[in-house]
């Protein structure tokens, strides 16, 4: 029989033999739980020494689509896992509403970002860290 294979939505009878090599990416990702230990907060220089911030409730347990290469990295990252990013205005947040609520920016090793090698699980929505920023104590 006469092999053929579609070329957008024509179907053409294929004169030679064709191999298809898919991806192994998927195959070797597994579902991973982990707990991030180092969490770190990002704030603009002009907020240093004029506010401080209060971490209430930090992401627990998440869990990552990942290759075990990506995620040995991961966890090798220092020095945060995730950065939580406080704003200037959310001292004002927190006198109105007592805290701010914000979603965390998980620190993937770049490279295997790029590769399709680690990620958030697909039923998994991004962590939220929970805090307070109030103006600093001036002495």
């Amino acid at each position: 029989t006469e092999t053929h294979v579609y070329i957008g939505k024509e179907l053409r009878p294929l004169s030679t033999e064709l191999k298809i090599k898919l991806p192994l990416t998927e195959q070797k990702l597994k579902a991973l739980p982990f707990k991030p230990k180092f969490v770190g907060l990002a704030m603009s220089a002009s907020m240093q020494g004029k506010y401080q911030v209060e971490l209430i409730y930090e992401p627990e347990q998440t869990t990552f689509w990942a290759s075990d290469e990506a995620m040995d990295a991961y966890k090798a990252v220092t020095p945060y896992h995730l950065i939580i990013q406080v704003k200037e205005e959310d001292w004002k947040t927190t006198e109105e509403q007592g805290e701010v609520s914000r979603e965390v920016t998980y620190m993937f090793p770049e490279q295997f970002v790029r590769k399709g090698e680690i990620r958030l699980a697909d039923d998994q929505k991004p962590g939220v860290a929970v805090f307070k920023v109030t103006r600093a104590k001036q002495e």
